[in-house]
This record gives C-alpha cells, sequence and structure tokens, in this order.
C-alpha cells in the first residue's frame, strides 16, 4: 500500500473545499467511504471497474488528531457530535470523514455470529448466501486488518476486575478481537488514533482503492440521486467548505452506471429519501432495503451484469 501522505497527494483525490464545480463518469460511484463503502470501492477497483468514491467529510490523518475533544469532535462527527433524535432523547455520535466511522470506533471486531444471519434469513427475506459463504470473506478482511484476539495480559485494572469476576462466578469470559497493530493504549480511539495503530478504512481500504485507480471527492455532502426509468441515473452533491460545514456554491455530479449507498442507517435511507426513492414505502421504516453486511445498504440492481 502507498504511505497515506503519498495517497493524499494523488491526483485521482479532489478535496471538494479547493474544487470548481465537478462533472464526473463512472462504471460506480460510491456514497460514503466508512467499513461499507472503502470495502466495495477497494473490491471493485482492484477487479477493474472505474469507480469513484464520495465522502461528506475531510481527508484527516495521525497528525490532526489531537486527543483534544475541541479539535477532533467537530472535525470527526456528524453536527459535530450533536445529532440527536428528533425529541432529543438519543445522541447518535456518527463518523464524518475518510474512513467514515471506522476512524471513530472502538476497534472491536466480530463476526456476525452464525444465528443471527439465520435469522436474517428466515424472517427478513436476505437471501442468496449462508453463513459458510461468508467465512473465506471474514477470513480475508480480518487478514487485512489485523484483526485479532486481545492479549489477556494487556487488560486494564477496570477489565481486569469484570474479567477475574465473572471466572470466580464461573462464567464465560474471555478477550475480544481488535483491528489494530502495534495499539499503544492511549483510550483516545473515539477522537481518532494519533499513532496510526487502529487499521480503520482511513489506512487500509481507502487507500486500497485509491492505489488500485479509484477515484475520491472529499467535503462533498450527498444531496440527492436523479432517477430515470427504473434506475439512478446521476448524483447531485454539494461541495463544502473546509471546515466541512458551509456549502462553497459548487456542485458535484456524478453520472455512474451503478450506485452504492454506503452512509450508514441514518444517511443511506435520508439519501435515499430525498431522492424519492422509497422501495415501496420500505425506506426509512425499519425494514431492510437489500442484503446488509458489515454496515452497508446498497441500491443496486447488479454491479456486475
Amino acid at each position: 500500500m502507498t504511505k497515506l501522505a503519498l495517497v493524499r497527494e494523488n491526483p485521482h483525490v479532489i478535496d471538494g473545499s479547493k474544487s470548481g464545480d465537478l462533472d464526473l463518469k463512472c462504471d460506480v460511484c460510491i456514497v460514503g467511504t466508512g467499513a461499507g463503502g472503502a470495502v466495495t470501492a477497494s473490491v471493485l477497483a482492484e477487479a477493474g471497474l472505474d469507480v469513484v468514491m464520495v465522502e461528506e467529510g475531510g481527508y484527516w490523518s495521525a497528525a490532526d488528531f489531537t486527543m483534544r475533544e475541541k479539535d477532533s469532535t467537530p472535525r470527526l462527527y456528524q453536527e459535530a457530535g450533536t445529532r440527536a433524535t428528533k425529541d432529543l432523547a438519543m445522541t447518535s455520535l456518527q463518523g464524518k470523514a475518510v474512513g467514515g466511522g471506522t476512524v471513530v470506533n472502538w476497534t472491536t471486531s466480530f463476526r456476525t455470529p452464525e444465528d443471527v444471519v439465520q435469522t436474517w434469513h428466515d424472517k427478513h427475506a436476505v437471501k442468496g448466501f449462508a453463513y459458510a459463504d461468508l467465512v473465506p470473506h471474514y477470513d480475508a478482511i480480518e487478514k487485512r486488518l489485523v484483526i485479532a484476539k486481545v492479549d489477556e495480559a494487556t487488560l486494564n485494572a477496570n477489565n481486569r476486575k469484570l474479567y477475574e469476576g465473572c471466572k470466580k462466578l464461573g462464567w464465560a469470559a474471555d478477550t475480544l478481537k481488535r483491528n489494530v497493530h502495534a495499539c499503544m493504549q492511549t483510550g483516545f480511539c473515539g477522537l481518532g488514533c494519533p499513532v496510526n495503530a487502529k487499521r480503520s478504512m482511513l489506512v487500509t481500504l481507502v487507500p486500497d482503492a485509491i492505489d488500485a485507480g479509484a477515484r475520491l471527492v472529499f467535503r462533498a455532502r450527498a444531496e440527492r440521486f436523479t432517477t430515470k426509468g427504473n434506475g439512478v441515473e446521476k448524483l447531485e452533491a454539494t461541495l463544502l467548505d473546509d471546515a466541512g460545514v458551509a456549502p462553497t456554491g459548487k456542485k458535484l455530479t456524478v453520472t455512474a452506471k451503478r450506485f452504492v449507498a454506503s452512509g450508514g442507517a441514518i444517511n443511506s435511507p435520508a439519501l435515499l429519501l430525498r431522492s424519492g426513492i422509497s422501495d415501496d414505502g420500505r425506506v426509512g421504516a425499519r425494514t431492510f432495503l437489500h442484503p446488509v453486511v458489515g454496515g452497508v445498504a446498497v441500491y443496486y440492481e447488479d454491479i456486475f451484469p
């Protein structure tokens, strides 16, 4: 993989805050660069497709992660960490950066349990694959993200008390797996890893995709898809200032053969609803659009016709 500093200087990486109007064409346009979008982009770009990734957030790196909330929260979270339900009863800490939520998550990584996959199949009509079909993909992504079981010897005092208490009660207890390499246990995962130990999409699959020829436009807010017949024809997006908040007055239009909405469980349905895409009223109604694996909600026919 090319070093991150060189990836950011790649001519295929466009900072929307410094750009004029853009009109791009590609095979596949992917909205979002988190766990779903980055994986999709890297796989398709490596397969030879022309891919454009669109990201609302900024392209930050370890040098920008100061471990200070006043710096990182406005940069890395939707609505500066204030996004909430309509009644303000619950806050939603949703990532907004190249790398998406993986930049600010706490790295716990585990495979979807087999019984959950079966429930999706039986109760939610998520068909077309069985748990066994997922195993080689789990193996591959775990290798790429250096996902490994936490060594018991590294447990801090509070986690060790919990672990030992469970053991004394006769309960099954074990350490989890994390996607880290040479973790220094700074405790600032939620503000961006200051030492690049976290194997987020920022330092793994996004650079992989760009190395394979994918393009990235960041600080670009996806507004709506425009449809033609039964399909999506274009994505319309607004370019944002260097704070990733105010529109610059410039626009991005992407015309593609296929589109992937990978903005997470909140932004993807919102994008589809703004676009007049309801999937017979199911969008935003807490039901599946299509098979949802790894946090990506996909609106597509078949990427490979």
